[in-house]
Protein backbone atom coordinates (compact mmCIF):
# COMPACT_ATOMS: atom_id res chain seq x y z
CA UNK A 1 0.00 0.00 0.00
CA UNK A 2 0.82 3.80 -0.80
CA UNK A 3 -0.72 6.79 -0.38
CA UNK A 4 -2.71 7.95 -3.22
CA UNK A 5 -1.71 4.66 -5.15
CA UNK A 6 -3.74 1.26 -5.52
CA UNK A 7 -2.58 -1.76 -3.62
CA UNK A 8 -0.77 -3.76 -5.20
CA UNK A 9 -0.39 -7.85 -4.27
CA UNK A 10 1.80 -10.12 -5.45
CA UNK A 11 2.37 -14.29 -4.76
CA UNK A 12 5.50 -15.98 -3.60
CA UNK A 13 5.47 -20.11 -2.65
CA UNK A 14 6.44 -21.33 0.44
CA UNK A 15 8.22 -25.10 0.78
CA UNK A 16 7.62 -26.63 4.11
CA UNK A 17 10.01 -29.88 4.25
CA UNK A 18 10.77 -32.62 6.49
CA UNK A 19 14.01 -32.80 8.70
CA UNK A 20 16.19 -35.65 7.02
CA UNK A 21 16.11 -38.90 8.06
CA UNK A 22 18.73 -41.42 8.11
CA UNK A 23 19.15 -44.62 8.70
CA UNK A 24 22.01 -46.11 10.97
CA UNK A 25 23.10 -50.08 10.87
CA UNK A 26 24.37 -52.09 13.56
CA UNK A 27 26.45 -55.40 12.66
CA UNK A 28 28.11 -57.52 14.95
CA UNK A 29 31.48 -59.69 13.62
CA UNK A 30 33.70 -62.12 15.57
CA UNK A 31 33.45 -65.79 17.34
CA UNK A 32 31.34 -64.40 20.32
CA UNK A 33 28.36 -63.10 21.19
CA UNK A 34 26.51 -60.00 22.31
CA UNK A 35 23.76 -56.96 21.63
CA UNK A 36 23.81 -53.54 21.28
CA UNK A 37 21.80 -50.72 22.06
CA UNK A 38 21.48 -47.43 21.29
CA UNK A 39 20.86 -44.06 22.95
CA UNK A 40 18.56 -42.49 21.57
CA UNK A 41 16.54 -46.12 21.11
CA UNK A 42 15.91 -47.69 18.66
CA UNK A 43 18.86 -50.21 17.88
CA UNK A 44 18.34 -53.41 20.51
CA UNK A 45 20.23 -55.64 18.34
CA UNK A 46 19.15 -58.59 19.68
CA UNK A 47 16.47 -58.59 17.01
CA UNK A 48 16.84 -54.86 16.05
CA UNK A 49 19.49 -53.80 14.20
CA UNK A 50 18.48 -50.69 11.94
CA UNK A 51 16.88 -47.26 12.92
CA UNK A 52 16.34 -43.85 11.25
CA UNK A 53 17.77 -40.70 13.19
CA UNK A 54 17.17 -37.31 12.02
CA UNK A 55 19.86 -35.44 10.14
CA UNK A 56 22.32 -34.05 13.55
CA UNK A 57 21.37 -36.42 15.71
CA UNK A 58 24.13 -38.06 18.23
CA UNK A 59 23.85 -41.31 18.46
CA UNK A 60 25.43 -43.64 21.29
CA UNK A 61 25.43 -47.34 20.83
CA UNK A 62 26.69 -49.80 23.43
CA UNK A 63 27.89 -52.83 22.96
CA UNK A 64 27.38 -55.79 25.73
CA UNK A 65 29.30 -59.18 25.71
CA UNK A 66 27.42 -62.11 26.58
CA UNK A 67 28.86 -64.09 29.54
CA UNK A 68 30.94 -66.71 27.40
CA UNK A 69 32.84 -63.64 25.15
CA UNK A 70 34.43 -60.46 25.61
CA UNK A 71 34.14 -57.25 23.78
CA UNK A 72 36.82 -56.57 21.13
CA UNK A 73 36.18 -53.00 19.16
CA UNK A 74 34.56 -50.36 17.46
CA UNK A 75 34.48 -49.50 13.43
CA UNK A 76 32.51 -47.34 11.48
CA UNK A 77 31.95 -44.76 14.80
CA UNK A 78 32.78 -41.10 14.86
CA UNK A 79 34.66 -41.78 18.34
CA UNK A 80 34.64 -44.39 20.68
CA UNK A 81 34.91 -44.58 24.43
CA UNK A 82 35.10 -48.18 26.08
CA UNK A 83 32.08 -50.31 24.94
CA UNK A 84 30.18 -47.25 23.53
CA UNK A 85 29.79 -45.63 19.89
CA UNK A 86 29.52 -42.23 19.13
CA UNK A 87 27.82 -41.62 15.45
CA UNK A 88 26.60 -38.25 14.27
CA UNK A 89 23.56 -38.61 11.74
CA UNK A 90 24.49 -36.49 8.73
CA UNK A 91 24.29 -39.66 6.02
CA UNK A 92 22.96 -43.26 6.34
CA UNK A 93 25.74 -44.67 8.69
CA UNK A 94 26.68 -48.62 9.36
CA UNK A 95 28.73 -49.66 12.19
CA UNK A 96 30.29 -52.79 13.52
CA UNK A 97 30.90 -54.43 16.94
CA UNK A 98 33.37 -57.29 17.40
CA UNK A 99 32.75 -60.11 19.79
CA UNK A 100 35.72 -62.76 20.85
CA UNK A 101 34.08 -65.74 22.43
CA UNK A 102 36.30 -67.19 25.72
CA UNK A 103 37.32 -70.48 25.08
CA UNK A 104 36.30 -72.90 27.10
CA UNK A 105 38.63 -74.06 30.62
CA UNK A 106 38.06 -76.29 33.63
CA UNK A 107 40.28 -77.96 36.51
CA UNK A 108 39.88 -81.84 37.70
CA UNK A 109 39.70 -82.42 41.26
CA UNK A 110 39.28 -85.95 42.83
CA UNK A 111 38.26 -87.69 45.63
CA UNK A 112 40.35 -90.34 47.89
CA UNK A 113 39.41 -93.75 48.04
CA UNK A 114 40.36 -96.60 50.70
CA UNK A 115 39.39 -100.01 49.29
CA UNK A 116 40.05 -103.64 51.66
CA UNK A 117 41.36 -106.70 49.81
CA UNK A 118 38.66 -108.43 48.40
CA UNK A 119 36.06 -105.60 47.92
CA UNK A 120 35.28 -102.88 45.55
CA UNK A 121 35.14 -98.74 46.10
CA UNK A 122 34.29 -95.81 44.06
CA UNK A 123 35.69 -92.42 44.03
CA UNK A 124 34.08 -89.45 41.66
CA UNK A 125 36.16 -86.91 39.84
CA UNK A 126 34.52 -83.63 39.52
CA UNK A 127 35.31 -81.36 36.45
CA UNK A 128 34.76 -77.89 37.38
CA UNK A 129 34.20 -75.23 33.83
CA UNK A 130 36.67 -72.18 34.60
CA UNK A 131 35.91 -70.01 31.64
CA UNK A 132 33.70 -70.34 28.40
CA UNK A 133 31.12 -72.61 27.18
CA UNK A 134 30.94 -76.21 28.53
CA UNK A 135 32.30 -78.26 26.28
CA UNK A 136 32.55 -82.47 26.63
CA UNK A 137 36.14 -83.66 29.10
CA UNK A 138 36.76 -87.17 29.18
CA UNK A 139 38.50 -88.15 32.33
CA UNK A 140 40.64 -91.54 32.30
CA UNK A 141 42.34 -92.71 35.41
CA UNK A 142 46.01 -94.11 35.37
CA UNK A 143 48.03 -97.23 36.78
CA UNK A 144 46.61 -98.88 39.80
CA UNK A 145 48.74 -100.52 42.68
CA UNK A 146 49.37 -104.41 42.27
CA UNK A 147 46.03 -106.37 42.67
CA UNK A 148 43.46 -103.57 42.13
CA UNK A 149 41.57 -103.24 38.86
CA UNK A 150 38.99 -101.06 37.67
CA UNK A 151 35.89 -102.40 37.10
CA UNK A 152 33.89 -99.14 35.45
CA UNK A 153 34.91 -98.02 32.32
CA UNK A 154 37.99 -96.05 31.91
CA UNK A 155 37.92 -92.57 29.85
CA UNK A 156 34.34 -91.54 30.63
CA UNK A 157 33.27 -88.09 29.86
CA UNK A 158 31.24 -85.51 31.21
CA UNK A 159 29.74 -82.19 30.23
CA UNK A 160 30.15 -79.11 33.19
CA UNK A 161 26.88 -77.14 31.67
CA UNK A 162 25.40 -76.37 34.66
CA UNK A 163 29.24 -75.32 36.60
CA UNK A 164 30.39 -78.78 37.16
CA UNK A 165 29.45 -82.35 36.59
CA UNK A 166 31.14 -85.95 37.55
CA UNK A 167 32.19 -88.99 36.79
CA UNK A 168 32.35 -92.29 38.60
CA UNK A 169 35.20 -95.10 38.74
CA UNK A 170 34.82 -98.09 40.25
CA UNK A 171 37.67 -100.28 41.89
CA UNK A 172 38.16 -103.97 42.65
CA UNK A 173 41.01 -105.00 44.99
CA UNK A 174 41.65 -108.89 45.17
CA UNK A 175 42.59 -110.72 48.34
CA UNK A 176 46.06 -110.26 47.84
CA UNK A 177 46.09 -107.01 46.51
CA UNK A 178 49.34 -104.90 47.74
CA UNK A 179 48.58 -102.94 50.87
CA UNK A 180 49.72 -99.46 51.36
CA UNK A 181 48.71 -95.99 50.13
CA UNK A 182 49.51 -94.69 46.05
CA UNK A 183 49.20 -91.47 44.32
CA UNK A 184 46.83 -92.15 41.69
CA UNK A 185 46.73 -89.67 38.50
CA UNK A 186 43.22 -88.85 36.64
CA UNK A 187 43.81 -86.98 33.30
CA UNK A 188 41.40 -85.07 31.59
CA UNK A 189 41.05 -84.01 27.98
CA UNK A 190 39.10 -81.78 26.27
CA UNK A 191 39.08 -80.67 22.42
CA UNK A 192 41.44 -77.33 21.85
CA UNK A 193 42.08 -77.18 25.67
CA UNK A 194 45.36 -78.13 27.31
CA UNK A 195 45.57 -81.70 29.26
CA UNK A 196 44.66 -81.72 32.59
CA UNK A 197 45.73 -83.44 35.57
CA UNK A 198 44.85 -84.44 38.99
CA UNK A 199 46.07 -86.67 41.62
CA UNK A 200 44.00 -88.96 44.11
CA UNK A 201 45.04 -91.58 47.30
CA UNK A 202 44.41 -94.93 47.14
CA UNK A 203 44.79 -96.65 50.04
CA UNK A 204 44.43 -101.03 49.95
CA UNK A 205 44.20 -102.01 53.33
CA UNK A 206 44.42 -105.85 54.65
Amino acid sequence: TSSGVATKTTTFSMTVSAIPTFTLTAFKSGTGTGTITSNPAGISCGSLCSASYTSGTSVTLTATADATSTFTSWTGCDSTSGNQCTVSMSAARSVTAAFTLIPFDYALSATGVTITQGSTRSNTVTVTKSAGTAQSVSVAVGTLPAGVTLTSANNQACTPTTGACQVTFTYSASASAATGTTSITATGTSSGVATKTTTFSMTVSA
